[in-house]
């Protein structure tokens, strides 16, 4: 089970004061109401080896009056490797798993559409590609660079395209084909989204 958020921000505290006192540990200096919480929580750590709680006879070297006067304190923890190797990871899994930013739109040449498939139907068009590498009717190598240009949309499973009318029909062919062994539902959304595009060609109609 992950840590909570307080836990984190304990081990947050411990890597951030390290550097201060004697040999990284970390005195408890709050109040007393958050004394009793912390100490569990920094027991807890301790458990897990991500901290290490600080033995007696350390304590009693920390009461010195640069530290806490004369009284010995309750508790000093200081972070342990672990602790360091899980705020580490967890810092470089938040930065790699943040989105990105879209990206900026390429300018539209004259003459094409913007449209947008589902990731199904790019998914059948790279499984076409993948198994039939050559057609005696259709235009593979237009399908191969219209697949080049693709644009994820981020955050979902579509991707933009700017299509020629000859690009759109070399598209279509491939769906048309696909829609003859089973595969009827990336033809027809492919026909509603171009349909303009592939004019009456009787090579897309419906099977």
């Amino acid at each position: 089970m992950g840590l909570a958020g307080d836990y984190w921000e304990i081990l947050e505290d411990l890597d951030a004061r390290r550097g201060r006192g004697g040999r990284g540990w970390v005195v408890e200096d709050t109040a007393a109401r958050e004394r009793r919480r912390r100490a569990g929580v920094v027991r807890a750590l301790a458990e897990d080896a991500l901290c290490e709680l600080a033995p007696d006879a350390v304590l009693v070297q920390l009461s010195g009056p640069a530290v806490r006067g004369s009284r010995a304190p309750v508790w000093a923890a200081r972070i342990a490797p672990a602790g360091r190797d899980a705020l580490r990871y967890r810092r470089e899994r938040a930065a790699r798993t943040t989105p990105l930013l879209p990206e900026p739109p390429e300018p539209v040449e004259e003459g094409r559409r913007v449209v947008q498939l589902h990731g199904i139907d790019v998914d059948t068009l790279r499984g076409f590609l993948a198994t039939v590498p050559d057609l005696e009717a259709g235009d593979i190598p237009l399908v191969r660079e219209v697949l080049r240009r693709a644009r994820a949309v981020p955050g979902t499973r579509r991707w933009t395209l700017a299509l020629t009318p000859a690009e759109a029909r070399a598209l279509g062919y491939v769906f048309w084909l696909d829609s003859l062994v089973g595969g009827n539902r990336s033809h027809l959304h492919f026909r509603r989204t171009c349909g303009d595009l592939l004019h009456d060609d009787p090579a897309y109609r419906l099977p």
